[in-house]
């Protein structure tokens, strides 16, 4: 089980900025094993920029929503996939 934990830590420090390596030894083996975890990252930030356009858009305009919604992914991933 802490095997697939240090999988998914892998996963989250790839395509995300959020820091990982305190709860686990990196080790170059646990990429190539991580990939059955990345559909679980990219739901998380997914989810997270939906969270956050949901809940701005009752308080703020749909394009202020849209454009913190992109901001936030932006800072989350440090704009991994902002590229096209």
């Amino acid at each position: 089980m802490a095997r697939q934990l240090a999988y998914l830590l892998t996963a989250i420090q790839f395509f995300t900025r959020i820091p990982t390596g305190q709860w686990f030894n990196y080790q170059p083996v646990y990429l190539q094993k991580s990939a059955r975890y990345f559909p679980w990252v990219g739901l998380i930030v997914g989810l997270t920029a939906a969270a956050t356009f949901y809940y701005l858009q009752l308080v703020v305009t749909s394009s202020l929503a849209i454009a913190c919604s992109m901001l936030v992914t932006i800072i989350l991933t440090g704009a991994f996939h902002e590229d096209g």
